[in-house]
């Protein structure tokens, strides 16, 4: 006799932290459960049993509840709990213990399927096996105990010899730990012929497992349980591979409450009805009204409504026999609904079940839509939907004309004539001249026949316009009875029409689907198991072919009747040429009575489109030459007026050939589906005689070529990283596309590449174009080219190589574009930042001052280059250690945002987070402070968290807090700052050494110096690669080291990190040298002391008057460079009080 399982509680990976902490009182998961069912009114049996526990405990956890929260009476959890504000959430919680409890009483019906055959599977790897004897309470442990209860035996690894030779399944846990023995034993499994593919079933919950890895295995069919919420539903893909013959209907529809039922219909329905299915006794319900009713009165209350309960009863009986007697003298009338054989079919239970769903509304006639493509099966579901149903009359309509949808009327009509009268009635309709006439008396008389036989179902197949089934439609239940209605059609927009109840879409097949429906119609409906090679093969296959019952019952029936080669029908597929779809329709024709083919499908949707619209023509051809993905409606605009691109859209949603349309930050897009994308060019390129120097391809190019650059001068990153898919498509068309238009769309590439900081790839791109854009003479474009690729070397910091393509761009533009202005002062600004960046500082303040001359004189309204290069320019200067000119160019550069560009929040948080490090370095730490944190809000507004320019703005606000003795919040905001540069960046770029600086620093002002001496050493040599040892960024690096050492206690080592660093700041005439003066004057007057302890008081009196001598020398390179007020000034002057050097309220030496 088998063990009774009791059912497993939910793992705590199903309790949020939100939901375990309530008022500040944390709760234990079973707490949780208890809390939500007393809150929903159970009691202890009920619980008890929901819970699959004692009643007993249910009292237990009641008292340790009430002593959380510190009430006396466990009355008093319930108002705890309604005043928490978190009473939705336990109510969903109670709401997911239904449905888990229905779902776990399907699975012990499934048990008895294991006493006819045992199902034995062994958890692998070990490791994975291991932890599962250890820790009874986690996810896997609650997957298995779902599977015992389904009757599915687990074997323990350490069970007895003659146990483990049953063991030829696997259940492998696929997580960061085991992936490389996975890979390892797949490959171990596959070069075996013992094996077979369909032993192993993989499972993937480790939520560190990315897409990414799982496309490295995209061969191996595996479940995904990463998502929670989607448990149910993957739980049940274990079991349609397990029980593969078993129905499975019930635990299918299940899982579609399951993916819904945080709605509140769902809510309402689990409390209403899943009680009923639980099967508690019902409770005797008093309330204070019931109380104080009488004896007798409750007696005549009591009497009044079992009176009228039996009339009422009797009354639905009465009418249910008035139906049936109608329906039995009639003759149950049915359409030939046909579907394919068994050996060619895909059950579908989840569209089945949605149906079913929808149908339980309350309308007198009930009508529910399926859209999708031509050829997702929308006629065979509901056929098969309709094959179910006990109505009296099931009827199919054929809808696709207004012509078939007459017939089909008539035909009814001709068919619900039940006597020699009414067939003589309807022949005199057909002497009836009159079309329309002749029309009416037929749709009167469908009418009659339908009201007076209720519960009729009607299939309209095929529905193009609704506008012309409208009228032959049935409403309004008055004139047409009380009946079913499904529509198959593939217009999207049918879900805006108010006659339509409900629309629900029939969508791609997946892998399991595809697989399934391939393998039925190959082996004719029999079971088969293929070696994991095969498998693999085939799945390789099934990946090209669309996702649809119509291409994937061609493409097995094809293969089947003509022996090709998977390789040979991917060839025919991509050439679309007319003897293969005619080969395709011939075989369709012998399996079935569909004859339109995937590519008949699309093109005669493409006609009718283009019939609307002689201008789609063009926008078509430019949406087939994209990425199918995301296509922004933008482009189309660039192309053709609004008006005409919302009308294509509005064309390719009625024939359902757009598959998603989203819109991120306010940018509108739609993708069409890969196969859609490539009939379509095939179409085209035939149609058209597309070759390389057509002018059409040249338009399409230029198009793009100028929405790349509209994007790029917005700075508009999140387009531009949407952008590169469809530049990289389009350039794949090389067989057609000429050379000069590919360098032309390379250069945009490369320059949408430097500008999402992937400048490798930029670096690849701009490189490869320059010889085509020589020889083509494309100036324009050659000369951008130059620039970008000058600008993606500095950032690579080859700055000799970048200022050298950069003065060879500048060249382009003076001698063959004289008349490009803007163009040549953008160049300009460029070329200054690799002068800045090489130090010559003097170079780069000439070359920016030239770049805004001409902005002002020939585009002064160009508000936003303006304001952009004169904060550059005041990048310079503060970089070069003129804070005060610094400080008055960047109050200018935010001047014209906040006036002309108010929505600018890029560039007014750039010229925030500088302008605030130059009030840093001057010492205003408060008003710093709140720049950058002004910075951050408008930073994130625009970009995601994980953007680099909002980790400039961390980092710099760090060392401001910092400064300010905030070391905890530094810190906090500095590591932020470097975990956005290691997700960005290499770990030896510039920002990323910046960073570990910064992180230095506040290491130093805590006294982790060894760790901030590691941290600096590392940065040090990021610097000397990028700048060389002698410039002012790496004597910033220089002076933090020396400052660490000295305040380690190692002078020696200090004292020549500081001098080199004073060295390159003076000869630099750079006024951070004060900083390295005053750490000197500190080491040094600290030297004496030491010396003044061994009496070497000549000595002590020379370092001491040397440390005076450099505090005064601090003190005059800050006078000179830093405005009266800065706070550098009162702290010099208090050392130098305090050394006696001057007196107090003297402020001159």
């Amino acid at each position: 006799m088998c063990k009774i399982l009791k059912f497993p509680q939910f793992p705590t990976e199903f309790y949020s932290k939100e939901l375990l902490e309530i008022k500040g009182v944390n709760f234990t998961p079973r707490h949780i459960d208890i809390i939500s069912c007393l809150v929903n009114g159970e009691k202890h049996k009920r619980i008890g049993k929901l819970l699959s526990i004692e009643e007993g405990t249910v009292e237990a956890h009641k008292s340790k509840i009430r002593d959380r929260i510190g009430k006396i009476s466990h009355e008093d959890i319930i108002p705890f709990i309604q005043k928490s504000g978190k009473i939705e959430l336990i109510r969903r919680h109670y709401t997911r213990l239904l449905y888990k409890f229905e779902f776990e009483q399907e699975l012990k019906k499934l048990h008895r399927l294991s006493e006819k055959k045992s199902y034995y599977y062994l958890i692998k790897p070990v490791l994975i096996n291991n932890e599962l004897q250890t820790n009874k309470n986690s996810f896997l442990s609650f997957l298995v105990d779902h599977l015992k209860i389904a009757g599915i035996k687990i074997l323990n690894i350490h069970e007895n010899p003659i146990q483990k030779k049953l063991e030829s399944n696997f259940l492998y846990i696929l997580t960061t730990d085991t992936l490389n023995q996975f890979r390892q034993d797949i490959l171990d499994i596959s070069q075996s012929d013992q094996y077979l593919a369909d032993n192993i079933i993989c499972l993937v919950q480790d939520m560190q497992i990315t897409d990414e890895i799982l496309k490295e295995i995209s061969d191996i069919n595996y479940i995904d349980f990463r998502n929670l919420e989607n448990y149910f539903g993957s739980f049940v893909k274990i079991l349609k591979r397990i029980y593969s013959e078993a129905n499975l209907e019930m635990l299918l529809t299940l899982t579609n409450k399951d993916n819904d039922h945080n709605s509140i219909f769902y809510e309402q329905r689990a409390y209403s009805t899943l009680l009923k299915r639980i099967r508690f006794p019902t409770p005797i319900v008093t309330n204070h009204f019931s109380k104080k009713i009488s004896g007798k009165k409750m007696y005549l209350l009591m009497g009044g409504g079992i009176f009228l309960g039996f009339y009422g009863l009797s009354m639905v009986l009465y009418n249910n026999k008035l139906e049936n007697f109608l329906i039995s003298n009639s003759q149950s009338i049915k359409s030939e609904l046909t579907v394919p054989a068994d050996n060619s079919y895909l059950n579908r239970p989840d569209l089945i079940a949605k149906i079913e769903e929808n149908f339980k509304r309350l309308q007198d006639i009930q009508v529910i839509a399926l859209v999708g493509v031509g050829g997702a099966g929308k006629t065979t579901i509901a056929r098969q939907y309709a094959r179910k149903e006990s109505s009296p009359i099931i009827w199919e309509i054929n809808a696709e004309t207004r012509e078939t949808l007459i017939n089909s009327f008539e035909n009814l009509a001709y068919t619900l004539a039940q006597t020699d009268q009414e067939r003589k009635i309807l022949k005199s309709f057909q002497e009836i001249k009159k079309l329309k006439e002749r029309e009416e008396k037929f749709l009167l008389f469908v009418q009659e026949k339908l009201k007076s036989n209720a519960n009729w179902f009607l299939i309209y197949d095929n529905i193009e316009k609704f506008s012309d089934v409208q009228k032959f439609f049935p409403y309004e239940s008055t004139m047409w009875g009380k009946g079913k209605v499904i529509i198959t059609t593939r217009d999207g927009h049918i879900k805006n029409n108010s006659h339509i109840h409900n629309t629900i879409l029939v969508g791609e097949l997946d892998d399991r689907e595809k697989t399934d429906l391939f393998n039925k119609i190959i082996m004719n409906g029999e079971r088969t198991q293929y070696l994991i090679s095969q498998k693999n093969e085939q799945n390789k296959f099934l990946a090209y072919i669309p996702p649809f019952p119509l291409d994937i019952t061609i493409a097995a029936h094809y293969l089947k009747a003509t022996h090709v080669s998977y390789e040979k029908y991917l060839e025919y597929m991509k050439e679309y040429n007319q003897d293969f779809t005619l080969l395709q329709e011939s075989v369709l024709k012998e399996v079935s009575e569909y004859t339109k083919t995937r590519f008949s499908i699309i093109i005669l949707s493409l006609k009718k489109i283009i019939e609307t619209n002689k201008e789609f023509t063009e926008l078509l051809l430019l949406i087939s030459l994209m990425d199918s993905q995301d296509i922004p409606r933008n482009l189309l605009d660039k192309y053709n007026k609004d008006i005409i691109t919302d009308n294509l859209i509005f064309n390719l949603n009625k024939y359902s050939l757009i598959t998603r349309q989203s819109s991120l930050n306010k940018i509108l897009t739609f993708s069409i589906h890969r196969s859609t994308q490539e009939i379509s060019l095939a179409y085209f390129i035939n149609a058209l005689n597309l070759k390389e120097d057509s002018p059409l391809l040249h338009k399409i190019g230029n198009v793009l070529e100028e929405y790349s650059a509209d994007i790029v001068d917005k700075e508009d990153f999140i387009s531009m990283k949407g952008l590169i898919s469809h530049c990289e498509t389009f350039l794949n068309h090389d067989y057609f596309l000429s050379t000069d238009i590919k360098s032309i769309i390379s250069t945009e590439l490369g320059g949408i590449y430097f500008h999402l900081s992937d400048y490798i790839k930029a670096q690849n791109i701009l490189t490869n174009c320059q010889e085509t854009l020589k020889h083509y003479h494309l100036y324009p474009q050659l000369a951008k080219s130059l620039i970008y690729l000058g600008n993606t070397l500095r950032k690579l910091g080859d700055y000799e190589k970048a200022k050298s393509c950069m003065e060879n761009g500048i060249k382009v533009y003076e001698h063959h574009l004289p008349q490009e202005k803007f163009r040549l002062s953008w160049a300009f600004v460029q070329l200054a930042n690799v002068y800045k960046a090489l130090g010559k500082y003097k170079n780069a303040i000439s070359l920016f001052e030239k770049g805004i001359q001409l902005q002002k004189k020939y585009f002064p309204q160009n508000y936003i280059f303006i304001a952009w290069s004169i904060g550059h320019l005041a990048n310079v200067y503060w970089e070069f250690g003129h804070y005060i000119k610094a400080k008055q160019l960047f109050e200018e550069s935010l001047k014209i945002y906040r006036t002309y560009l108010a929505n600018n929040y890029i560039g007014t948080a750039w010229v925030y987070v500088h302008l605030g490090a130059v009030y840093r370095d001057l010492g205003l730490y408060n008003q710093a402070k709140e720049l950058l944190h002004e910075s951050l809000v408008f930073y994130k507004k625009e970009f995601p968290d994980n953007h680099m320019d909002i980790a400039g703005a961390l980092g710099f606000l760090g060392n401001v807090y910092c400064d300010l003795k905030s070391y905890k919040k530094a810190e906090e905001l500095i590591n932020q700052s470097l975990e956005i540069y290691k997700h960005n960046v290499s770990q030896s770029h510039v920002y990323f050494a910046w960073a570990q600086a910064n992180l230095a620093n506040v290491y130093q002002k805590v006294g982790r110096y060894s760790e901030a001496k590691n941290l600096l050493t590392n940065s040090l040599t990021i610097y000397e690669n990028n700048f060389g040892r002698e410039h002012t960024e790496t004597a910033r690096i220089l002076k933090q080291l020396g400052e660490n050492y000295f305040l380690e206690g190692n002078l020696e080592k200090a004292e020549s990190f500081l001098k080199e660093a004073l060295d390159v700041y003076q000869r630099n005439n750079h006024p951070e040298s004060y900083d390295c003066l005053e750490i000197l004057a500190s080491l040094y007057i600290k030297k004496s002391k030491e010396e003044k302890k061994k009496n070497n008081h000549i000595q002590s009196d020379h370092l001491y008057n040397k440390g005076i001598s450099y505090l005064n020398e601090s003190l005059r390179t800050i006078r000179k460079n830093f405005p009266k007020s800065s706070p550098h000034i009162k702290r010099i002057q208090e050392k130098l009080i305090k050394f006696g050097t001057i007196k107090k309220g003297q402020t001159t030496l």
